[in-house]
Order: C-alpha cells, then structure tokens, then sequence
C-alpha cells in the first residue's frame, strides 16, 4: 500500500492518475464517506480516477502519509493515514480498507474524518 499513497501523491502533485490507475482492477469498486456523512460509490478505473482528480482540485492537492498499516488477511489492508498541507492546523484523517486479488485493488473503502468534529 506504500506505493498506492506514491502514486497517489505523486497523482496529485501532477496531476497524471495513471500510476494509480493501474493499481486498480479493472471493474474496483471505491466507496467514499465524508465527514459530512456521505456515501459515494465510484465504479471502475475511470470514475476512481475522476475522484482522486476532484479531491486534487478541490482540495489544494493534499499529501497523503500512513500512519499505521495492518495486513488483516492474505488478501486485505488497513491503512491509516492523514493528509493536508504543512499549513493546515489539522490535516485530514483517513482509512481505506482494500480487498485486493490477483496484485489489483478490487475494492476500496475510504472514509474520511477530521480530528475533534463529531
């Protein structure tokens, strides 16, 4: 998973996902829940893709690291990661949750959460 964030940091510094794409199984599946409480589910390579390029547009471009990371089974990762910038006083937390089979990423669970709002 440590080169899922290199690709996805390096996605958004230019902004050119097709790093990250390539991790992704064909037909993944990433399910995204934001502080706010909402649920998106984005289907295949593209629309994965057009999230992340979102979030770099939206969002200044974040830097993402791993705070801690679990193998939970042979096909299963946890990471726990935060993402920002140095300016930020309380950079993003993050979870992702990937099942993966055949060296791909087949489904991607991602919430997202800041410290100290309910």
């Amino acid at each position: 998973m440590k080169t899922f964030v290199g690709a996805l940091n390096s996605g958004m510094e230019s902004k050119d996902f097709i790093g990250l794409a390539t991790l992704y199984a064909p037909g993944a599946t990433l399910t995204v829940s934001n502080p706010k409480g909402v649920t998106t589910i984005f289907h295949g390579r593209a629309q994965i893709i057009g999230f992340y390029q979102g979030v770099a547009k939206a969002e200044n471009s974040p830097h993402f690291s791993i705070d801690q990371l679990r193998k939970l089974s042979r096909n299963v990762v946890f990471t726990y990661e935060h993402a920002g910038h140095p300016q930020q006083t309380a950079p993003a937390r993050c979870t992702h949750l990937y099942v993966i089979k055949n060296g791909k990423i087949v489904n991607d669970d991602f919430v997202v959460f800041y410290s100290g709002q309910a």
